[in-house]
């Protein structure tokens, strides 16, 4: 945000910059990963994928079958639970009872 004065500005420059995964987005990948399996779904190409430590799928059906089958493989009982986030860090997963959450309004990058 240096030099920027106003989030329209951050907004327009993002959008014309290269996306460069920063050290405090590798850290949360790095904790989050630890004890979960993560794989993406994303037209990034698979071996910058593997590089970010994370593993490609090519479909979310594809990342859901492979994670049931590693979860067999290793003697682990059924259900699996499974997160999906479709836009990514732009979205904020909550564990309970969404009963108790108010509505609110999702920015996604394509408005």
């Amino acid at each position: 945000m240096k030099g920027k004065t106003s989030h329209e500005q951050v907004r327009e420059s993002f959008s014309r910059e290269d996306f460069k995964l920063g050290p405090h987005k590798a850290m949360q990948f790095a904790v989050d990963a630890m004890d979960r399996e993560v794989l993406l779904v994303s037209e990034i190409p698979e071996e910058t994928v593997r590089r970010m430590l994370l593993e490609p799928a090519h479909s979310v059906q594809e990342a859901v079958d492979g994670i049931r089958k590693n979860w067999k493989s290793e003697g682990r009982p059924e259900p699996i639970r499974v997160a999906i986030l479709p836009y990514g860090n732009a979205t904020v997963p909550v564990v309970g009872d969404s009963r108790d959450l108010r509505p609110a309004t999702a920015l996604h990058p394509e408005g």
